[in-house]
């Protein structure tokens, strides 16, 4: 597996956003993209996104014995040092969607998802049709899982979603989602552990 594999998976598997990884970096969006299908990840690009998966960056010797450990103070700058507070402390703010959803009174999921339950069928049928028009991933304001808008309009719909749901509430950014479908003709899926359970 290559770095940028790893990278990838890790991005995945801890929902974080390609956006919010290379705002860390210091990089546009586009730009880290290109630098993962190119393979051209450098040594402090590595030990940012490290630091990002609250991992740690060291050289080992041929028995893996630890013998050099890079330390955040000699290699992030101020800038960094920055930008990985703010996405740290954004993120700390942030609650699993598949909990959240979970954790509401009965009545108020069935309030707030009336006419959007589909089956695990009709989910999967949904993300093929619309991923195959285009896909566009967007950041939750709330929720900690990176949500793909999916469609032949998925730009602006994700547009107008980023804008929509600043300063909201969980309860009314999901709104907010379910109303983007409507709007735009799209699916908007939340990559979580509970998508079995429920999807939009």
């Amino acid at each position: 597996m290559s770095i940028e594999e790893y990278v990838k998976q890790q991005l995945a598997s801890q929902g974080i956003s390609l956006k919010d990884a290379a705002d860390v970096l210091g990089y546009a969006t586009q730009s880290f993209r290109n630098k993962l299908v190119r393979h051209s990840l450098n040594v402090h690009d590595i030990f940012m996104l490290s630091m990002m998966f609250e991992q740690k960056l060291m050289i080992t010797d041929k028995r893996d014995t630890p013998l050099f450990l890079f330390d955040r103070a000699e290699y992030m700058s101020k800038e960094d040092d920055i930008r990985l507070t703010t996405f740290r402390d954004k993120r700390a703010n942030k609650q699993d969607f598949g909990q959240w959803l979970y954790n509401l009174d009965k009545k108020e999921q069935q309030l707030i998802t009336q006419g959007f339950r589909r089956t695990k069928q009709e989910m999967i049928e949904l993300l093929a049709k619309k991923s195959a028009d285009g896909t566009h991933e967007i950041a939750s304001e709330n929720f900690t899982h990176i949500i793909s808008v999916m469609g032949a309009d998925c730009d602006a719909a994700a547009e107008w979603l980023s804008e929509k749901i600043k300063g909201l509430s969980p309860q009314d950014e999901f709104i907010n989602y379910l109303a983007c479908e409507r709007l735009f003709d799209v699916y908007i899926w939340f990559k979580t552990t509970a998508s079995d359970y429920f999807e939009i």
